[in-house]
């Protein structure tokens, strides 16, 4: 009889025992992990009756997880998510579209600074919070840590508010996995070489560096002569940053954003530069700034040139881009003339190139009325033995008209 009585408790106690429920408890304010991996969380025992979990937004936009009699479900209401096909059944992300950013900190994580993989730390973002967005907070010139807005610290609150100044210190945007620049919008710098448009003059647009430069930029004289803008973090030589720091005259350091602009090495020089078989206007004499150009390479007793080419066109530039083989002779005028000022090169050349009226009444309607004596126009080519001419043809009498005018 008693064997068969503790049988039977035994039965009952598994039984009851069997009917416990569980599930994953924790809440995203002390435990991010509620968030990304639920899994990870403790479990609790559900009160008798109790058997459905639940996942949950809290007013401050935290997720809870628990059971479905707890206080945080029962205040939801119908925002309460429940399952129940299993105990611990409430580890899915919730809502699967949540936002996803970058969530890092470079104390914790060198690669949180340059991110050398754009993805390397997508997460969701652990608040729920509407028009929420990615960040990466700055300090001074390099990341300080990677997150949603929603979480951005107190302390740096001032920094994300787009209307401060201090807004650079905090990189904005809205996409998912979107924050992932790894450079201050105002650390940038003229980045050029004077071969290129508008480097020389200090007028093209400053761009933010490839890599953190501390706001500080350069500008130096290359050993072929050309000048180099850039950002200093790019500079690899030590002995050249050295060289800048000394404040030679060839090379300069600055702190600011775009202030490298505005260095010219003392081997400076402006001539004209252009050719008449690309612009008509190179063979008539300069009377203007228009095509003065600083010279590509900046050395030493640098002169500007206007020459006749063999094929008689005409060329106007800076002797340092000449080559060997194509050097004027300094002692043949005939061809071309060298010059030491700037813009000095600006002369009709050679003095008795041919002047003719250039128009066609295909393009302008006066071409076939009496042309004017300072509507004249120096020859794209200068031949022996060239002239000027005036043609007429086709149905609708269109006329291309010259007249004979040398050394005008």
């Amino acid at each position: 009889m008693y064997p068969f009585l503790l049988l039977l408790s035994s039965i009952v106690l598994t039984c009851a025992s069997d009917d416990t429920f569980y599930c994953h408890t924790c809440v995203s304010s002390s435990y991010k992990d509620c968030v990304w991996n639920p899994y990870t969380s403790l479990t609790k025992n559900c009160e008798a009756g109790d058997r459905a979990c639940a996942t949950v937004i809290l007013p401050n936009g935290h997720t809870y997880r628990g059971c479905s009699q707890d206080p945080e479900c029962t205040a939801a209401g119908d925002e309460c998510i429940l399952c129940d096909i299993y105990s611990g059944c409430n580890i899915d992300r919730y809502p699967s579209d949540r936002l996803r950013c970058n969530i890092c900190q470079s104390s914790v994580s060198n690669s949180c600074k340059l991110l050398p993989y754009a993805k390397q730390f997508e997460k969701p973002c652990v608040r729920l919070v509407a028009g929420d967005r990615c960040v990466s907070v700055f300090d001074g010139f390099h990341v300080a840590y990677r997150d949603c807005l929603s979480s951005v610290l107190d302390e740096d609150l001032s920094k994300c508010d787009s209307s401060s100044d201090a807004s650079v210190e905090c990189d904005v945007c809205s996409r998912w996995n979107c924050n992932t620049g790894t450079v201050r919008q105002d650390d940038r710098c003229l980045q050029c070489t004077s071969n290129m448009t508008l480097c020389s003059s200090g007028t093209r647009t400053a761009t933010v560096c490839k890599t953190p430069s501390e706001g500080r930029c350069y500008s130096r004289v290359d050993e072929q002569g050309f000048l180099v803008r850039g950002c200093l973090s790019d500079v690899s030589d030590p002995q050249v940053i050295v060289g800048c720091e000394e404040n030679g005259g060839d090379c300069v350091i600055c702190d600011g954003p775009g202030c490298n602009a505005g260095f010219l090495p003392p081997n400076t020089l402006r001539c004209v530069q252009c050719d008449s078989r690309q612009q008509l206007s190179c063979a008539q004499e300069q009377t203007d700034e228009a095509s003065v150009l600083y010279c590509r390479r900046h050395v030493g007793n640098d002169r500007c040139f206007v020459r006749t080419e063999a094929d008689g066109s005409l060329q106007r530039g800076c002797m340092s881009d000449l080559s060997n083989e194509t050097l004027c002779n300094a002692e043949d005028t005939s061809s071309c003339d060298i010059c030491s000022d700037n813009s000095c090169n600006k002369q009709a050349y050679p003095s008795n190139r041919l002047s003719c009226y250039q128009c066609s009444s295909e393009r302008n309607s006066n071409c076939d009325g009496e042309q004017r004596r300072e509507e004249l126009l120096k020859c794209r080519y200068h031949r022996n033995k060239d002239g000027c001419f005036t043609r007429m043809y086709g149905d609708e009498g269109i006329m291309f008209i010259s007249i004979s005018i040398r050394g005008y």
